[in-house]
């Protein structure tokens, strides 16, 4: 957990000034609670700037807020054009001051604290500080206090290669499930995988194995959900035609075929595996393909990939690469998985190549 508290920015844990893991025994500090909002990166163009956060009060209170931007540019440097004489603050941009904000609160009610980050001063890596003063009511002098901070950093979507089993995450949180006063997600979001091996010989029954390779997410608290993203696809490259499904492509050096993929229902821990979109047919010993529309009664429907038999005495290595796009954060990312397959026996057909000939005198 220590870790993550340093990781993720969330600072500033003495008494009286509460913070996201230490509750004092003020009353006071549970006047108000802030619901899990996810509090996103910036963007790659910084276009994402203006932001809101929605605070509740749990009983009647009057709260000021303080919220500031901080560096290493910005380290023993105040800028503040609020000229608020409350503001107390000695470093940092000061984006909110305790004036600027301030509200009167009835039990249950809620509101919208706004800011914009400082195009000018933001640098890859920052914190912001949040500074939340507590009064019973708007005539009292004293108060209590309360700070929050979470890291702020410029979001890069990466294409990332899978292989194996693991998980795509990054070196550290760049979101925050930020709640009060209860924790704050602090772990990195993961997207987790299974089974990308990058090799198959013979797979049985011809079937691409997609469903034995497994995919799902993991937010900032840890929790598991369905993987969410907005495109899939499984490219077949150096296509030699001996598909009659999918979508063909080419370019002046080589041809590849596509099939679009859709995400099957999740099972265990939320893991779920690809399938072609489509339904095609197939014959009823695995061994051709062909679009739904062209069945016949004796084909069978599918969402999987058949490969096509081999002659004997021969072998055929296919190689695939699945594509999966805008996934992970933000689902701004994506990532790939290569892999390759050897085939030179078929299960059903003629006796030197079948695992299930029957040869009758």
């Amino acid at each position: 957990m220590k870790k993550h508290l340093i990781e993720a920015g969330l600072f500033f844990l003495l008494a009286p000034l509460l913070g996201n893991t230490f509750q004092s025994i003020d009353p006071r500090n549970r006047y108000f609670r802030i619901p899990t909002q996810v509090i996103d990166s910036l963007n790659e163009s910084k276009s994402n700037l203006s932001h809101s956060l929605t605070i509740q009060a749990t009983h009647r209170c009057f709260l000021r807020f303080t919220m500031s931007l901080t560096n290493s540019a910005l380290q023993g440097k105040l800028i503040d054009y609020s000229g608020d004489p409350l503001q107390k603050t000695m470093e940092g941009y000061i984006m909110v001051s305790p004036r600027q904000q301030e509200r009167v609160l009835s039990s249950g009610q809620t509101m919208s604290l706004r800011w914009t980050y400082p195009a000018r001063y933001l640098l890859e890596s920052n914190f912001v500080e949040l500074r939340v003063n507590i009064y019973e009511d708007e005539y009292a002098t004293d108060f209590v206090g309360v700070i929050l901070g979470f890291r702020l950093a410029v979001f890069h979507p990466k294409d990332w290669a899978i292989v194996g089993s693991g998980s795509i995450r990054r070196d550290s949180s760049y979101g925050i499930a930020l709640r009060y006063p209860e924790y704050s997600g602090l772990q990195e979001w993961s997207t987790d995988y299974e089974n990308c091996f990058i090799h198959y010989e013979n797979p049985w029954q011809n079937v691409l194995p997609l469903s034995s390779v497994r995919f799902r997410s993991r937010d900032y608290d840890g929790f598991p959900h369905r993987l969410t993203y907005s495109n899939a696809y499984l490219q077949l490259n150096n296509d030699e035609g001996d598909f009659s499904i999918g979508e063909p492509h080419h370019n002046a050096i080589s041809r590849w075929r596509i099939f679009r993929l859709s995400l099957a229902e999740a099972g265990d821990g939320y893991y779920a595996s690809f399938r072609l979109q489509d339904e095609y047919a197939v014959s009823i010993d695995g061994r051709y393909m062909k679009k739904a529309s062209e069945r016949t009664e004796r084909d069978v429907l599918t969402h999987a990939l058949y490969l096509p038999p081999v002659k004997t005495g021969e072998a055929k290595t296919y190689s695939f690469r699945l594509f999966v796009e805008k996934a992970g954060e933000y689902r701004l990312d994506s990532f790939h998985w290569d892999f390759t397959l050897d085939k030179d026996k078929n299960y059903f057909g003629s006796l030197p190549n079948s695992d299930y000939a029957v040869e009758v005198s």
